[in-house]
């Protein structure tokens, strides 16, 4: 059981400690949003220079494949990792124990769906991981971040003001695939409502209003003292879910 971690926020500065204090269990059910397709990024437009998205067509909001080394996610390299494009996926690596890297998207985002392929690379020699997706991250670090790892376990996590605390705290799934596997994860963030979905299965549900807006982050975090964590992120797309919190968007 991961029972704690630093969230090494590099884009922010700010150090969080995660200790584990729910026991709040999985929601069951099919993930409402099944069906959607996969979609891309085009041309070279940057979003840095926008601070709200435009819908590329439909319901999306944005999508990105990571082919573009320009499309505006956060690159840097320090001692306790690093992140940025590499062979068209967007790679996070996180070489200290507990010490989580994420790299953000600078557009802001209120109520959205995320849907990204996540490929831990190094499985086979560390499992002890965790990684995921982040939603309505504030300037000061606060936000709401979605994780799993490749020992099957699955958590859901609130920052704000310098604390943590486990809205789900981390739990155990068999339907979380474990082993050397490209997995896709689905997170809601819709007024109050939180979910979470691994290959289009319902895997957590909680609620909190604390943050109604915010930025989109991809993090990635090592729990071994000795070997790194490598996380792949591809074919990301966020979309607007619509009028019914945890329906379709059909």
């Amino acid at each position: 059981m991961k029972n704690w971690r630093i969230f090494g926020l590099l884009l922010f500065a700010i150090p969080y400690l995660l200790v584990s204090c729910s026991d709040q269990q999985p929601s069951t059910g099919v993930n409402p949003f099944e069906g959607m397709h996969l979609a891309t990024l085009t041309g070279n437009k940057n979003p840095k220079t926008e601070s709200s998205p435009t819908p590329v067509f439909g319901n999306a909001l944005l999508l990105d494949d990571f082919s573009d080394p320009n499309s505006g996610w956060e690159i840097f390299s320090t001692s306790d990792g690093n992140a940025g494009y590499e062979d068209d996926v967007y790679l996070i690596v996180s070489n200290s124990k507990g010490l989580t890297e994420w790299g953000a998207n600078p557009q802001t985002f209120s109520d959205l769906k995320i849907d990204t392929d996540i490929h831990a690379v190094n499985t086979s020699e560390n499992e002890n991981n965790g990684f995921g997706v982040d939603c309505r991250i504030q300037d000061n670090g606060d936000g709401y971040s979605f994780e799993i790892s490749s020992d099957g376990e699955y958590a859901i996590v609130k920052f704000e003001n310098g604390e943590s605390t486990p809205l789900v705290d981390w739990t155990a799934s068999s339907d979380i695939p474990i082993g050397d596997q490209t997995i896709h994860m689905t997170t809601l963030c819709q007024g109050d409502n939180l979910q979470l979905w691994v290959n289009k299965i319902s895997i957590a549900q909680t609620t909190d209003s604390s943050f109604s807006s915010g930025r989109v982050s991809l993090s990635a975090t090592t729990f071994d003292a000795a070997l790194p964590a490598r996380i792949e992120f591809d074919n990301l797309y966020i979309t607007d879910p619509g009028m019914n919190a945890g329906g379709s968007t059909n």
